[in-house]
């Protein structure tokens, strides 16, 4: 497993934009929007826990005294419920409340593709 501060070591000086790989499980039961987000993945037959995307970043949750840090990606594997289904989505990987199974970055971005 990779903790909060296995995450933060990976991913520090990490721009923006770099492809990344997760597998990661939900600490929570999926949405109803969440399902119907999944709903092309799970036909294509894609692993439901792994994601390949582009780092948007990393983010302290709620007030100045927490401890907790997540990362957002931009990933093809879902799909955005919004204004109809259209490919591509945003998801949070939160290490203090999902499993993060393995973190790997692929492709660190260069200045012109952030």
């Amino acid at each position: 497993m990779v903790n909060q501060a296995k995450m933060l070591e990976i991913l520090k000086d990490v721009p923006p934009g770099s492809i990344i790989f997760v597998s990661y499980s939900a600490g929570r039961r999926p949405s109803p929007t969440a399902l119907q987000e999944s709903a092309r993945a799970v036909e294509e037959g894609l692993a439901l826990r792994h994601f390949t995307g582009k780092l948007e970043g990393v983010h302290k949750k709620g007030k100045v005294h927490w401890d907790e840090w997540y990362f957002t990606l931009w990933v093809e594997e879902r799909d955005s419920a919004k204004n109809g289904m259209t490919p591509g989505n945003f998801r949070a990987f939160n290490p203090s409340l999902g499993r993060l199974h393995h973190l790997e970055v692929i492709q660190v971005a260069t200045p012109e593709a952030q």
